[in-house]
């Protein structure tokens, strides 16, 4: 009888991992090709770019270099705390894919992959944009992300490697708004600028843009 019962719990065992692998296959998150994502509006660079040297500050007022982005995925958005439309809406995405990262990370997807997301808007309007109001701006969408500012000068260091416009156009009486462009830059753990993302942003476009990246890293 030990021979049949031994046999018999072998065959249990095979038949469980069996159904583990098949229950994974069918939930895990799928990893996007390159093409998949230049088709979702990705441009992956086919060698990152490394950053010349650029000096900020952060919302808390400590400085802020190329350091900031090495060891983790860096998704930085240059934006203004007064913006109408596109600021708040990509910062929104940000915020919920921050937060399915977080789930996906406590429902067992490997919370490294959570920890090493970091996002980071970048401030065009400095002049408004004192360090608690863009502290408060950011921090609306997540607690996690930061917010950077500095001189015209200090933000242009980094905007323009980045392939990033902005400048003042007159709006109302003595007033003005800031264009800018819109994509989302993507940094790798190594501080080189490795993609961006095109507008208009989803939750869907930016995680499955950073699981694909780390894999493929």
């Amino acid at each position: 009888m030990k021979p049949i019962r031994a046999t018999v719990a072998l065959c249990l065992v095979f038949v469980a991992i069996i159904l583990v692998a098949f229950v994974y296959s069918v939930v895990r998150t799928p990893v996007l090709t390159l093409a998949q994502l230049s088709e979702a509006g990705v441009f992956v660079f086919p060698e990152p770019r490394p950053l010349k040297p650029f000096a900020l500050q952060t919302d808390g007022e400590a400085p802020f270099a190329n350091e900031g982005f090495v060891g983790k995925w860096s998704f930085v958005f240059f934006g203004f705390t007064n913006c109408p439309g596109p600021c708040p809406t990509t910062m929104s995405v940000l915020g919920q894919a921050d937060r399915q990262l977080e789930e996906n990370a406590k429902a067992g997807e490997g919370r490294e992959l959570w920890q090493d997301f970091q996002v980071f808007m970048v401030s065009v309007d400095p002049e408004r944009d004192d360090f608690d109001r863009l502290g408060s701006f950011v921090r609306g969408f997540s607690e996690r992300f930061v917010g950077l500012r500095g001189s015209r000068a200090s933000v242009a260091q980094l905007s323009s490697q980045l392939g990033i416009g902005f400048g003042n156009v007159p709006a109302g009486v003595d007033g003005y708004e800031v264009e800018h462009s819109a994509q989302l830059v993507v940094i790798d753990p190594e501080g080189h600028y490795h993609a961006f993302i095109k507008p208009p942003h989803t939750v869907e476009q930016v995680t499955a843009t950073y699981r694909a990246l780390n894999a493929a890293y």
